[in-house]
Formats: C-alpha cells, sequence, structure tokens
C-alpha cells in the first residue's frame, strides 16, 4: 500500500507542474485552483509542504516562462500565425503595447495577475526582445 500511495504522490507534484505550464501558456485552467489544492493537500498532511511549494514554483514559472521563450523565438512573426491572431487580437495587441510602453517591466508584473492578459503580454515582452533574465 504505501508503495501506491508514493506513486499517488508523485503523480500530483507531476500533475501540478503541467497544469500550471498549460495555465501559464494560455490555457483556460484556475491556476489558483491548483495551488489552493496543492497547499490544502500538504496541509493534511497528503503531500509534503516543499515539494509542494517547489512543484507549485516550477510550474509557475515554467508556465511563464515557455510562452516568454516562443515569443522570442518567433519574433513579431508570432503574429502571422493562426493561432496567435486568435490569441493576440488587435485591440489587446493595442493596450499591451501601450501599457508596456508607458511601464516597461512592471507592466509584465502587473499582466501576471491580470487573466486573459497574461499569456498576450509574455509572449509581446519575448517578441520584443527583452532579455529573459529581465524578464523572470
Amino acid at each position: 500500500m504505501g508503495e501506491v500511495s508514493v506513486l499517488i504522490e508523485h503523480f500530483t507534484y507531476a500533475a501540478m507542474i503541467l497544469f500550471l505550464v498549460l495555465a501559464g501558456v494560455g490555457i483556460p485552467l484556475p491556476e489558483e485552483m491548483v495551488l489552493l489544492s496543492g497547499g490544502l493537500l500538504a496541509s493534511h498532511g497528503s503531500l509534503d509542504l516543499g515539494k509542494t511549494v517547489l512543484s507549485a514554483w516550477l510550474g509557475v514559472v515554467a508556465g511563464d516562462s515557455l510562452i516568454f521563450l516562443i515569443g522570442s523565438r518567433l519574433g513579431p512573426h508570432a503574429l502571422d500565425r493562426p493561432w496567435f491572431r486568435r490569441l493576440y487580437s488587435p485591440r489587446l495587441a493595442t493596450w499591451i503595447e501601450r501599457r508596456f510602453a508607458a511601464h516597461g517591466i512592471l507592466a509584465v508584473g502587473a499582466a501576471r495577475f491580470i487573466p486573459g492578459v497574461r499569456a498576450p503580454t509574455f509572449l509581446m515582452a519575448g517578441m520584443s526582445g527583452m532579455r529573459f533574465l529581465r524578464f523572470i
């Protein structure tokens, strides 16, 4: 029985990371629910708190970094791709560009907490040539 519980625990950490990465790239998954669920399981002793925090951090940073790196890799031509055009409407692009021009890195930090704006902003940060370490 102990082997099964260890397997479930490891699966839970991996699932947390996966769901947070998917949320980071714009899939409409409630990131907060993943984080709260992990915290709840850790508070009841079902998960190790340190591993839960590490999994949450890795998932969030990996998801945010992935969309940034896609933007930096594709550059401004990312907007020529149909998937990105759906994510990045002209109206949203204009709104983000204005915030980005006015507030720079602060706009990127604030976008982290605005649903529907985070992924396009991080994509734009990558497309604009922002350095990865500055983004992180």
